[in-house]
């Protein structure tokens, strides 16, 4: 198979996210977190699950990832990505930096006992909802 016709065949093909594509969100991007509340919701997540609640805007994203195995984007996440981001997500949102020490035994955690989790079956990502206006009842 010829490089062109993978290049053609890897474009039909479900994507999976790759590691470099989970940026580090913004500290303060309100639409971002408000759709994963929203998500969240949706989905019934608790957020951080019997722990204290003191990054529960990174676990609500996490437990997002753990039920659909997908992103906001619907991009496919594996368990370990899922894990690192909540990882950064933490660093990120703290003071500490890459140094917070609950972002690393968090994850560590999760490394170890996070599988049963994952194992689930993944449930399907809520539809987004989009700018796109609907029309009236006088309209068609």
């Amino acid at each position: 198979m010829g490089l062109r016709k993978w290049w053609q065949l890897r474009k039909t093909l479900p994507r999976k996210v790759q590691d470099w594509e989970l940026r580090d969100p913004p500290r303060e991007s309100a639409p971002y977190w408000q759709t994963v509340r929203r998500v969240a919701a949706e989905l019934e997540a608790d957020g951080c699950t019997g722990v204290p609640d003191f990054y529960l805007l990174a676990c609500l994203e996490h437990d997002i990832h753990y039920r659909t195995h997908r992103t906001l984007d619907g991009l496919r996440i594996n368990r370990r990505q899922a894990d690192m981001r909540l990882r950064r997500v933490i660093q990120t949102l703290s003071s500490l930096g890459r140094m917070s020490p609950m972002s690393w035994w968090r994850w560590a955690a999760l490394r170890l006992i996070g599988w049963k989790a994952w194992r689930r079956n993944p449930l399907p990502l809520p539809k987004l909802e989009t700018t796109t206006p609907k029309p009236g009842p006088n309209e068609s």
